[in-house]
Order: C-alpha cells, then structure tokens, then sequence
C-alpha cells in the first residue's frame, strides 16, 4: 500500500461501515466483470455469478466444448498450411 492508504481505508470504514471493511490482514481480491471483488467478503456481491455460473454450467460447458473444437480445427488448418509452406520452400532451395 501506499503511504497513508491504511489510514484512509480505516477512516472510510467508519464513514461507510456497509460499503468499507476494515482489516488487520491482507484480503486477496480480483475483477469479475470490471468490478472488484474481494474473497469472503461478507457482501458476498460475487454470489450473482456463483448463480448465474452454476445455473448456466451446461450451456457454459457446451460454449466451451464448441470453442474447443473450432481452436482445434483452425489450428489443424493453419499447421497444414505451414507444413505445405515448408515443403514448398525446400524443394525451391533444392532445386
């Protein structure tokens, strides 16, 4: 943390006690959907996703079986394409 920022967390979460908590620990976070997220926070503002991902998982599992196989097959294509490349510039060297 910056300098003085342990302090204006501390202040903030006496003004905004729902909206800032306070910790003597680290709290590990990320981003889900451009909003930031903290772990176990006791909101639980992530729990919208946790429902959504679990409601959702076999249409998410079917995206990405699909995704899968079009990665696959582009990549089949394009490693033909540069295997015929290759032979094509060997036999131009050779000759």
């Amino acid at each position: 943390m910056e300098k003085g920022a342990f302090e204006n967390l501390l202040r903030r979460s006496k003004k905004e006690p729902d909206k800032c908590i306070a910790h003597s620990d680290y709290v590990s976070w990320g981003y889900l959907d451009g909003k930031q997220v903290v772990y176990d926070c006791p909101c639980n503002g992530a729990s919208r996703y946790e429902k959504l991902f679990w409601d959702s998982r076999y249409i998410i599992e079917k995206y990405f079986q699909n995704r899968t196989k079009k990665i696959s097959e582009t990549a089949r294509r394009e490693e033909t394409i540069s295997k015929n490349i290759s032979d094509s510039l060997e036999k131009i060297k050779n000759s």
